[in-house]
């Protein structure tokens, strides 16, 4: 399973509103709040390990694949040989699934801000039908 699943299926148990479990829900927002934003700050820091790890890695195959070459290479075409390269290639995937997940997490950041105008607007519903 990955990491975007998991979460995903995390936070829809986490958005569960109704009647019986509204007070809890808003009691514990702020926590879990902090919770997923923690989990956005982890997958961008974790993005940015990547991004610098595919950085240095480039230099090196780069310099490796000039050294190597028996004719002089443009940047270009060194650059398409280290695409080719399956370091890099895992790299990319890896940064491209945590690319989701951090706009992901950005999303679901913005949901539990609004979260409790949600649950007001339930509260007030719940007033209204009592009248």
């Amino acid at each position: 399973m990955s990491l975007l699943s998991k979460y995903i299926k995390e936070v829809e148990q986490d958005l569960v509103l109704n009647d019986f479990n509204i007070k809890e829900t808003q009691l514990r927002l702020p926590a879990k709040k902090h919770f997923w934003v923690a989990r956005l700050i982890e997958a961008k820091r974790d993005l940015q390990d990547l991004i610098d790890k595919e950085k240095k890695m480039t230099k090196v195959l780069s310099a490796k694949i000039k050294e190597q070459s028996p004719v002089n290479l443009t940047d270009k075409t060194v650059l398409n040989l280290i695409d080719e390269q399956e370091e890099i290639a895992s790299i990319k995937e890896k940064k491209r699934d945590l690319t989701n997940v951090v706009e992901y997490l950005e999303k679901v950041e913005k949901i539990f801000g609004s979260m409790h105008w949600e649950i007001k607007n339930i509260v007030d519903l719940g007033k209204l039908e009592t009248l």
